[in-house]
């Protein structure tokens, strides 16, 4: 069972527990949580997590080759 540092999150567990049972697809869940946060939650979220750093960083060296 999934627990976020401040403490445990009943809805996201049981979304979780779905998904790794295969009662949910993990594909369609992610794509419908983003879809219903806003652009700048999704932005703090990536950013939190580090998502976009390696991307980031290939982006910087495409714009030097030009």
């Amino acid at each position: 069972m999934y627990y976020n540092q401040v403490g445990p999150r009943k809805i996201t567990n049981r979304l979780i527990d779905l998904i790794e049972t295969g009662v949910l697809d993990a594909r369609e869940v992610l794509i419908a949580s983003l879809s219903w946060m806003e652009d700048d939650d999704v932005e703090k979220m990536a950013e939190a997590n580090m998502f976009f750093v390696d991307y980031d960083e290939d982006d910087d060296d495409e714009e030097d080759e030009e």
